[in-house]
């Protein structure tokens, strides 16, 4: 069974905690995949704290991160 994307852990408290695997994961609150029109990416990113989009395959497969010059190549 392929490895599904299950969030984030943050940084501050990976370190406190000793192993990021002890950190609380929390999901992405928005992701974008492959089929996904580049309009919907933007909007995925300027919604986003950290300005990226994380793109995922059907399944929740992590497959990368869209980030503003990713996008600014593709319309260009």
């Amino acid at each position: 069974m392929p490895a599904r994307l299950l969030g984030w852990a943050h940084a501050g408290e990976a370190a406190q905690r000793g192993r990021v695997g002890d950190a609380e994961i929390r999901p992405f609150r928005l992701q974008v995949q492959a089929r996904d029109s580049l309009r919907a990416a933007l909007n995925a990113m300027v919604q986003s704290r950290t300005g990226v989009a994380v793109r995922v395959s059907d399944g929740d497969r992590y497959e990368g991160i869209v980030t503003l010059e990713l996008l600014s190549r593709e319309i260009s």
